[in-house]
């Protein structure tokens, strides 16, 4: 089962949400994610063409940032989107104007 990170609605939060968007690597990452909806992390790496310790640091910062949710499976690690907290970063979230 993903194990999602738990939402926050502190500064903090909110400052390494908005971090882990300012990297192009890690928007690699997650448009990746968006378009196979899950990965595991060998293939992120691979796809990135980054090393095994570049791939886990951004994927980490993913994680703890709330973007992306984690599956462990035997000795792999499984990633996907995990955008259903967007709203805690973004009040106006999925809010319609008329």
């Amino acid at each position: 089962m993903f194990q999602p990170t738990p939402p926050s609605s502190s500064p903090q939060k909110d400052i390494e949400f908005f971090r882990a968007l300012a990297s192009e690597t890690r928007l690699k990452i997650m448009t990746l994610l968006h378009h196979e909806s899950e990965l595991s992390a060998g293939l992120i790496r691979y796809e990135l063409g980054a090393s095994q310790p570049n791939a886990a640091y951004h994927l980490g910062i993913l994680k703890c940032a709330g973007l992306v949710a984690v599956r462990y499976e035997e000795q792999r690690s499984y990633y996907k989107l995990n955008l259903t907290d967007m709203g805690s970063h973004f009040p106006w979230w999925g809010q319609s104007h008329h």
